[in-house]
């Protein structure tokens, strides 16, 4: 049998003849015939892939099938989907020769842009549904958020975030004189998928600060931070989740050899219940190594009450926001955030020369707008900081700051 034209070999063992071959392109040709002519509704259950759209507002699949109109809602159980692509372009090119006249050339717009109109389509989500980070003024990488289907984006994503503390008063504990600090923070994060559509994230992190103040007590002019953040959200299963966070720093004025009271060893636990596409419930806890030893609960809820609102009512930090629109080349929201900060630092005390951890911990209240340009992200915000402390671990007399101003800036690549 082998060499003969009638035949060929399929798998090492198993045979189809040249007649058999012409039977199944029969069958091929006829289906292919049969589906042509398909009326409407029949289509709403043939398979369907990833949309292009053309110039009448049809939509076409990669494998050339339609959904009707009303199958399209129904699945989406919402109002008809907006437009992702751009509408057709002549410039792009024309239709091939003897092509119907309903044909038109797919754009090549990335489907991924954000929609018009401030669209949230919860089939879109990423996948694992993971809390959005609402330690992050940019909002995390996942698509929690208004605008519609935003990408979870793999790979490295820099950021570099500047903030500015006005001049305080310094008060109690023999402290005299005005504080005013200069921040800034960096990060390098790395977002990839694993197992089944885990997210795993990693970021390399430094900061600094710049203590201008007090008169009393003296204390060194800069201090630096060095961390690894890691962060790790499951699958969810039947709604449910788990996020889970380690994030262990350096934290010191650099000036000594660095003991025990340099390391913070920070950590996040939380379940996380996806009981609606709009409604997510978070319950867990965080755990912050300072001076003082902080467990704090770590959840709440998120609500997407609308396209355009989004409710982060999260603790220790939380944020609501408004989509604006898409205008100025990019999609923009307005938003207020909260939340309990701390920070603390191993340091040289100056005259006398003493070892001492300071802790440094306060409340913020901030107005901000936040734009996404697709190739970057920004933002900028003010606000107030409340009920500031500093406390130390080894007798220095502790002391409080006055409530202050604060601006901050990032921008996100």
């Amino acid at each position: 049998m082998d060499g003969s034209p009638d035949y060929y070999m399929l798998s090492g063992t198993r045979q189809l003849s040249s007649f058999a071959w012409r039977l199944v392109g029969v069958v091929l040709a006829c289906t292919c015939c049969l589906a042509h002519d398909v009326p409407a509704h029949a289509q709403s259950f043939l398979p369907h892939g990833p949309r292009f759209t053309y110039a009448n507002n049809q939509t076409s699949s990669l494998i050339g099938y339609n959904r009707s109109e009303e199958f399209e809602q129904a699945i989406r159980a919402q109002s008809p989907s907006p437009t992702f692509e751009q509408p057709y372009n002549p410039s792009l090119g024309a239709p091939p020769a003897g092509a119907s006249p309903q044909y038109q050339v797919p754009t090549d717009q990335a489907p991924y842009l954000a929609p018009q109109g401030g669209y949230q389509d919860p089939f879109l989500q990423y996948p694992g549904n993971a809390v959005p980070d609402s330690m992050n003024a940019f909002g995390g990488s996942q698509v929690f958020g208004v605008n519609g289907p935003q990408p979870f984006r793999t790979g490295w994503i820099p950021s570099l975030e500047l903030g500015w503390l006005a001049p305080a008063n310094a008060t109690g504990g023999n402290a005299s004189g005005d504080m005013q600090i200069f921040e800034i923070d960096s990060e390098l994060r790395y977002n990839t998928i694993i197992g089944r559509g885990g997210l795993f994230s990693i970021a390399p992190q430094f900061g600094m600060r710049f203590w201008d103040g007090p008169l009393s007590p003296n204390l060194p002019g800069e201090v630096y931070r060095f961390g690894l953040d890691m962060q790790l959200d499951t699958v969810p299963v039947n709604g449910w989740g788990v996020r889970v966070g380690f994030n262990p720093s350096i934290n010191s004025d650099l000036t000594a050899s660095l003991g025990s009271d340099a390391f913070n060893w920070d950590g996040t636990a939380a379940l996380v219940y996806q009981a609606s596409p709009t409604f997510t419930i978070v319950g867990g806890v965080t755990y912050w190594d300072r001076v003082d030893n902080f467990l704090l609960p770590y959840g709440g809820v998120i609500w997407l009450p609308s396209d355009r609102w989004e409710f982060q009512v999260l603790f220790p930090r939380g944020k609501i926001s408004y989509f604006m629109g898409n205008f100025l080349n990019g999609s923009h929201w307005l938003y207020v955030s909260g939340g309990f900060y701390a920070e603390s630092y191993q340091i040289q005390m100056q005259g006398p020369d003493i070892a001492e951890q300071i802790q440094f911990t306060d409340w913020r209240v901030m107005l901000g707008i936040r734009s996404d340009h697709c190739y970057y992200e920004k933002f900028i915000e003010v606000g107030a900081v409340l009920g500031r402390e500093v406390d130390f671990k080894y007798g220095t007399p502790n002391f409080d700051l006055s409530d202050t101003f604060m601006a901050r800036f990032g921008i996100r690549f």
